[in-house]
């Protein structure tokens, strides 16, 4: 006789819930791997073994590495999607938000210090279709939200009117920074691990600065 364990496993929405599992397993080993690594070079052959399965359940599930990490990508991306919708939404003042937003950024690129490695990655090797598909869900969203802190913060009398262009390279680029170079951190500035105090205080630090620099400006 066939336990009920079997049958339910066997009928059409367990199947989906197990491919949805095995998916989500392998964009975590992928992940963990190029985390661990600081690199963006694995081989198939590893993200199978992490997860008990062959490397051909990758190719099953996203045509080829490509894919898995375009995958990562989207993971990671939606993720911060949901948290800056959220930190709109709310009733904080635009520098709040902005405070908030840059610590999160900061906070993403330690756990994922790969993130921008693997987009330049991606968008070299992308066709017109993949490269404005990437750009739709990491940079516009990203891009859409400090127009709209700047926007807020204008109206509040706080920030000046700044072009979001600029204030979105200055943001991204100073909060993926101190990842990106690690091992000059330690050469230089003796800093062998990016703990929670210096992940704090580098991104209040950037909010310093840059809240200075587009703070509203008494008429003449």
């Amino acid at each position: 006789m066939v336990s009920r364990a079997k049958r339910e496993l066997g009928t059409p929405n367990a199947r989906v819930l197990a491919r949805e599992a095995s998916r989500e397993a392998l964009i975590t080993a992928a992940a963990d791997i190029m985390r661990e690594r600081d690199s963006l070079d694995f081989p198939l052959t590893e993200v199978g073994l992490r997860t008990g399965n062959s490397a051909a359940l990758v190719q099953y599930h996203f045509g080829s590495k490509e894919g898995l990490l375009m995958a990562v990508v989207e993971r990671h991306t939606a993720a911060a999607a949901r948290d800056m919708a959220a930190l709109a939404a709310s009733d904080y003042s635009a520098e709040k938000k902005l405070r908030l937003h840059i610590r999160g950024v900061v906070s993403a690129y330690v756990r994922s210090p790969f993130t921008n490695r693997l987009l330049n990655h991606l968008q070299q090797n992308a066709d017109e279709e993949r490269s404005r598909h990437i750009s739709e869900i990491f940079i516009k969203p990203v891009a859409d939200f400090h127009r709209a802190i700047l926007e807020q913060g204008v109206r509040e009398g706080l920030f000046r009117p700044i072009d979001p262009m600029h204030f979105y390279h200055m943001v991204v680029g100073a909060c993926e920074h101190l990842v990106a170079y690690k091992t000059p951190l330690n050469h230089t500035f003796g800093v062998k691990e990016i703990n929670d105090d210096l992940r704090r205080d580098f991104a209040d630090t950037i909010f310093d600065v840059l809240v200075a620099g587009i703070a509203a400006r008494p008429s003449l």
